[in-house]
Formats: C-alpha cells, structure tokens, sequence
C-alpha cells in the first residue's frame, strides 16, 4: 500500500510543481502516514519537497496548525543550493534554463526585410 500511496502523492506534486499544496489535500493522496511517504521521496528518492506551516487561531483562543508542501522547481532548486552555499553545477543551471524558462524583461527585436529594389 505504502508504494501506491507514495506514487499517488508523488504524481501529485509533479502534476502541481512550485505550488504550495495544503497537507489536507497531501493526507488524502498520501494516507494517515503522508510524513513517512514525504520522508521516502526526500530521503530515498532525492525529492527536494520543502514545506512550511502557520500557526492561526480559530474560533476563540485554540491555535490550529497548517501546513503545506511542495515540489521545487528547477529555478527553485538551484535557488534553494546557492542560498545555503552548495555548488551547483553546469548541468543544474542549463535544466533550470530550459524547463523553467523566465520571460525576458526586454522585447526582443523583430527581424525586418527591407527590399529596396
């Protein structure tokens, strides 16, 4: 069960890469267990899954904690190694060009013919 349920929450944070997804939604693909499958496909499979919570207070004075995850990107991931000092390779930087391009900032130029004949 525990390989269908981490092939499930893994197709899901493919399918949403670079999105924020709430650990509800993660606990319903994932199982009662979604903290070992995430552990998996960090620890074992080499995922770069990050996650983030909140603590928010709800009706009166109980403190409910959220959280979610998600997939890094290419662009996210080498972000991510630059920022805690780790080198990051030819190959990283070329796959986060081309499968995560960023639109220019500036209009590239239309090639124009001009037939003066």
């Amino acid at each position: 069960m525990s390989l269908q349920q981490r092939a499930k929450l893994l197709a899901l944070l493919l399918s949403r890469r670079g999105e924020w997804i709430p650990a509800a939604e993660i606990a319903e693909v994932g199982g009662l267990q979604y903290g070992a499958r995430l552990y998996e496909l960090r620890h074992e499979q080499n995922y770069l899954i990050e996650s983030r919570t909140e603590r928010v207070r709800e009706r009166g004075h109980s403190v409910v904690k959220r959280s979610w995850f998600r997939l890094l990107t290419d662009r996210q991931a080498v972000a991510f190694a630059l920022g805690n000092g780790q080198a990051v390779s030819r190959e990283q930087i070329d796959a986060m060009q081309k499968d995560d391009p960023q639109p220019s900032l500036f209009s590239e130029p239309k090639e124009t013919h001009r037939d003066d004949g």
